[in-house]
């Protein structure tokens, strides 16, 4: 996320916005209970505290900045939503750059988002 925000920085004039969009990713396997409850009060947690560094190196360089937390089941889904909603231009993502079989298996959410979203899309990688 760090890195999707400074690519971003370098990118766009110093008057431009900025909203940055963390989101929240459900663990599939986890369906109910304390489990569940505690993953994604730590998820949230360090999304939160992520945004915040970010949001204060914003303001450190008075770049207007919004920030949205937000938990989504599929989460491209929930960032071109949100994208949509906030009305951004582009949206700036990193990517682990897992290729071939690891790739595969474990999927994708900066393809999917490629692959679905109207919104222009830059990855850092």
């Amino acid at each position: 996320m760090r890195e999707a925000y400074h690519l971003a920085e370098q990118t766009i004039d110093e008057s431009d916005r900025r909203d940055l969009i963390a989101w929240l990713e459900t663990a599939p396997w986890l369906t109910q209970g304390p489990l569940v409850a505690e993953f994604e009060r730590r998820a949230r947690e360090h999304a939160e505290t992520s945004v915040e560094e970010i949001a204060a190196a914003a303001k450190a360089r008075g770049v207007p900045f919004t920030a949205l937390v937000t938990k989504s089941n599929v989460p491209s889904r929930g960032i071109i939503e949100a994208a949509e909603r906030r009305k951004c231009d582009v949206i700036f993502m990193a990517s682990h750059g897992y290729r071939g079989l690891t790739g595969l298996l474990l999927g994708s959410v900066t393809q999917e988002v490629l692959t679905h979203s109207e919104i222009p899309v830059l990855v850092f990688r």
